[in-house]
């Protein structure tokens, strides 16, 4: 599938969100993201901090949204499916 334009600006914001997150964090700075699109449509950006792993599936309206406290366990902490600008809470998760 073809990448829509939306899903590459949400991308963008996302990129943007994860920057400004290091503004308010004790980490020195942000780590660099994996970015592959998706092979339904759609970019992904998976963060990986420490033991950690934060990945970001970026749709046209929504995000999905998967982390990992330990990266060695199978299962997640969880999965969300919120707007674009709902990602921040977990860049600052990733950066605790």
């Amino acid at each position: 599938e073809q990448v829509p334009q939306m899903a590459v600006k949400n991308a963008a914001v996302l990129l943007f969100l994860a920057k400004a997150a290091t503004m308010f964090s004790t980490s020195p700075q942000c780590p660099v993201p994996l970015i592959i699109p998706a092979l339904d449509g759609g970019v992904i950006l998976k963060w990986v901090a420490g033991t950690k792993e934060l990945k970001c599936t970026v749709r046209s309206d929504f995000v999905e949204v998967v982390r990992w406290r330990s990266r060695d366990r199978y299962e997640s902490d969880g999965f969300w499916e919120i707007p674009v600008q709902g990602v921040a809470e977990h860049f600052e998760w990733l950066l605790q």
